[in-house]
């Protein structure tokens, strides 16, 4: 097991070069543990992309997708006092992955 940060996240579902050593990471150590909130950052991470036309819209979408996939089950819990800010953060992600 391996706690990641969306430093880690982004090189391996977008190029660049941390890739390979992200990728190596990934074949050594099969669970990756992070925050849901990392979703949200990546979520920035890849709209920024987006508007910089170095991903597409739909490419962005399969990167979020593949990676909340592959990070939810291994999710630590969130233990916050603002529960609403948990929502409103998901539905923000939500209403720009649909855009």
């Amino acid at each position: 097991m391996v706690v990641v940060d969306t430093n880690i996240i982004v090189p391996l579902y977008v190029r660049s070069a941390s890739t390979d050593a992200v990728k190596e990471l990934r074949g050594r150590e099969e669970i990756w543990r992070t925050d849901p909130f990392a979703l949200i950052e990546f979520s920035n991470v890849l709209i920024t992309y987006e508007r910089a036309r170095y991903l597409t819209a739909g490419k962005a979408r399969e990167c979020l997708g593949n990676a909340e996939s592959f990070l939810r089950p291994h999710y630590f819990p969130l233990r916050t006092r603002l529960p609403w800010i948990w929502r409103f953060a998901t539905e923000l992600l939500a209403t720009t992955a649909a855009s």
